[in-house]
């Protein structure tokens, strides 16, 4: 696909229910298409494959979707076909439901259908999910996975999250993404392989909210910049950033005298930058997260044209955001660190991300 993005699965594939559960391994490439784009509070907005996609079988006839995962989220969303689309000889990235026999609405928004997870083919389910207008998400996506706490959003009676799971003996999930390259990797049910983490050096901490995957720091430290206090944080899935409070924020920038581009939306800097201090953030118990430049530093995706060396900064100003959170992770630190998910245990583990990609970010 030209000026957009070549999207290919890998799929470790394993055995039977009973074996310990597969991993999915997403790869993501992407095409340049010289425009920015921007979110609704007017900051750089990361390709849709910047961020963890899954892949799913739904409806009778099997047809293949793409969906984001979103930690922050309880809803599964899927977008609807419009009845009369501008181009109806182009296929669009949504969901017709005229096209399933198995389709059942359930309400003016919502219905259920057949879903099968693309390298699960025991997992066969069905479903309820909201149907949202096409493009809602973005037009290459057909919706959202929600794999937040189901108490945060009381509203959603089915949630993905516990049909999916209770077909695992563990209720929980891992989540990672290659450290140099452009693939994800998710796993069901179970840590992610010892190939992808580190899981003997696993650090779990308890999660201080049902509201989100929210857990305690006890301050960060950015070069001189830095901050002892106990805050909260949450790991967004669904973002390319890290947020953080502005007041850090624009010290930070001012110490690397980085200034913010507004027709990027982003803080923007060479990409060949050097020299730059890692990014800690504590936890408590003298235990430390660190993220380096290679991920701050938005290098896979540097801003057309190619040869101008200009990349954007994966730092955010929290309070410009819906998340509510003063202090927020998305794909940096999980290009750092594995991060399991546990429901029952109520509990975010964080080990040593070593994944290897071959796959280059580069068209």
């Amino acid at each position: 696909m030209k000026n957009g993005c070549l999207l290919l699965l890998l799929i470790c594939f394993g055995f039977a229910l009973g074996i310990p559960p597969k991993t999915i391994n997403f790869v993501r490439r992407y095409g340049r298409d010289y425009v920015i784009n921007k979110s609704p509070n007017g900051h750089y907005l990361h390709r849709y494959n910047d961020v963890y996609m899954e892949g799913f079988m739904i409806g009778s006839q099997d047809t293949l979707a793409f969906f984001i995962l979103d930690t922050t989220s309880v809803a599964l969303t899927v977008a609807l076909c419009p009845e009369n689309p501008a181009d109806a000889q182009t296929p669009l990235n949504c969901y017709d439901p005229k096209a399933s026999s198995t389709f059942v609405r359930t309400s003016n928004t919502t219905g259920i259908d057949l879903m099968m997870p693309f390298a699960l083919t025991y997992v066969n389910m069905t479903q309820e999910f909201e149907l949202i207008p096409y493009g809602s998400v973005n037009k290459f996506m057909n919706g959202v996975v929600g794999m937040n706490f189901p108490a945060a959003d009381p509203t959603v009676k089915a949630p993905f999250s516990t049909h999916m799971l209770s077909f695992f003996d563990a209720n929980m999930f891992s989540l990672a993404f290659s450290p140099f390259g452009c693939q994800g990797f998710l796993r069901f049910g179970d840590l992610l392989p010892y190939d992808t983490c580190l899981n003997a050096k696993l650090h779990s901490v308890p999660v201080t909210s049902e509201k989100n995957w929210q857990f305690a720091i006890s301050g960060f430290q950015f070069g001189p910049v830095h901050k002892y206090a106990k805050m909260q944080a949450i790991v967004v899935s669904s973002s390319g950033y890290i947020g953080i409070p502005g007041r850090y924020l624009e010290k930070m920038m001012l110490m690397l005298d980085i200034s913010w581009n507004a027709t990027v939306g982003a803080y923007v800097t060479a990409c060949d930058r050097a020299n730059l201090p890692k990014f800690t953030v504590m936890l408590p118990g003298a235990v430390t997260l660190t993220i380096e430049s290679q991920q701050y530093i938005n290098k896979q995706e540097p801003l057309d044209p190619y040869e101008s060396n200009r990349c954007v900064m994966n730092f955010e100003d929290s309070s410009k955001t819906e998340y509510g959170a003063d202090w927020y992770f998305g794909h940096p630190l999980l290009a750092y660190y594995c991060v399991n998910f546990d429901f029952d245990k109520k509990t975010m583990g964080f080990a040593p991300n070593v994944a290897t990609s071959d796959f280059s970010c580069d068209p």
